[in-house]
Order: C-alpha cells, then structure tokens, then sequence
C-alpha cells in the first residue's frame, strides 16, 4: 500500500487496530472444526514481519497493537488448529503511525 519507512521510534504511542472475518472452511472445502485461535504477524519490514503475537480465543475477530513506533507498519493473519497447523497468511495491510 504505503512505501515502509525507513526508521521506526523505539518507545511505541501509535496503535492498529486489526479485525477480521471468522474462517469456516479448510482450503480443501470441507468444515473447519479444530479451529484454536490466530497468529498476527507485523513489522516494519513487508519481506520480513519479525513479530508475532498469538491469540489462542478462536472466537476473536479482532485485536488491537499496541505502542508502535513511528514509521509504516504492515499486518497479517493467520488461523491456528489444534495441531498447531498454520492457514495461508491474509493479504498484507498496513498502517502509517505519525
């Protein structure tokens, strides 16, 4: 979306707030039903998202960051099962902090 910066504030006041829609499905079709939670994956870096967080509500639809620094910050998401198998990422959102 945005060019990244090139620098980033080590003492965080921005914050983004990520929503999204609850999966149903696995990539083959059928029923998702071990579903147990996401992985957000955000950095200042597009090619390289070095942090993570993970939610383990699999009913979340939403979770805000907070204490990012200045600079553009890019987002995505992925669901968890309870084997600890990962979905494809969602597409990569950013967002610039003042």
């Amino acid at each position: 979306s945005t060019t990244p910066a090139s620098t980033t504030s080590t003492t965080g006041t921005g914050t983004a707030a990520l929503v999204w829609q609850r999966p149903v499905q696995n990539t083959d079709g059928s029923v998702l039903q071990d579903l147990s939670g996401y992985i957000i994956k955000y950095g200042t870096d597009p090619a390289a998202l070095s942090q993570t967080i993970t939610l383990t509500d699999p009913d979340a639809t939403g979770f805000t960051l907070q204490n990012l620094g200045r600079g553009t910050w890019y987002f995505t998401v992925a669901a968890l099962t309870r084997a600890g198998l990962e979905s494809d990422l969602s597409p990569l959102v950013s967002k610039t902090i003042l």
